[in-house]
């Protein structure tokens, strides 16, 4: 929600660029994403138009959750 929100677009998004955070207070999960910022295009559209920048975090988030769910023999769903 917060890549979306922000438009924060994500060069790669792999297990080891991710933090996974549980609270004390409610069991909750937080992911943060800690590396793998910005564009690898020289002219970033995406950046300025939101519905491309949309497209390019959502098809980075569907391909960590096809690898994690692949690697772990279990299944992720994305819920923008």
């Amino acid at each position: 929600h917060y890549l979306l929100r922000y438009n924060v677009l994500p060069s790669d998004m792999y297990s080891h660029n991710l933090l996974l955070q549980r609270r004390r207070s409610d069991d909750a999960l937080r992911l943060y994403l800690i590396d793998g910022l910005g564009s690898h295009v020289a002219l970033p559209l995406n950046n300025f138009i939101r519905s491309l920048g949309a497209r390019t975090i959502l098809k980075h988030c569907r391909k960590f959750c096809t690898s994690v769910a692949k690697a772990s023999g279990g299944r992720i769903i994305l819920q923008p």
